[in-house]
């Protein structure tokens, strides 16, 4: 007999992980490394059976380089569309025309700047 497919959880925290995870492209077993967890927990989590996530939110925010508020609440308090330049509007058009990996090397050059500029 097959067993039927589990439904991942209706939690919108866990969805915005797995989410931004393929987004980003990383993979969940680099995620569970990353926390140093097991896969089993994280399956947990996924699968609604705990919410033990919740200590480890500002750790996921940092490994997915959004803030806890997005992982929270699906928004970023530190973004003001209607204050936003032509030229971040046209930053941002630009990123949503990329494919995937034109995105992350996008990510990935600008957090280079941004770190590069903390360490002058």
């Amino acid at each position: 007999m097959v067993e039927p497919k589990r439904q991942m959880t209706d939690d919108p925290v866990v969805q915005r992980i797995v989410e931004i995870l393929g987004e980003r492209g990383i993979t969940e077993k680099e995620l569970i490394q990353r926390l140093g967890m097991s896969r089993g927990t994280f399956t947990a989590w996924k699968y609604g059976r705990v919410k033990s996530y919740q200590a480890h939110l500002n750790e996921i925010a940092d490994i997915l380089d959004v803030s806890p508020n997005m992982l929270l609440r699906g928004t970023d308090d530190e973004v003001n569309v209607e204050t936003l330049s032509e030229s971040e509007i046209r930053l941002i058009k630009a990123y949503r025309a990329m494919d995937n990996e034109g995105q992350r090397h996008m990510l990935d050059t600008a957090r280079y700047i941004v770190k590069a500029g903390k360490n002058n």
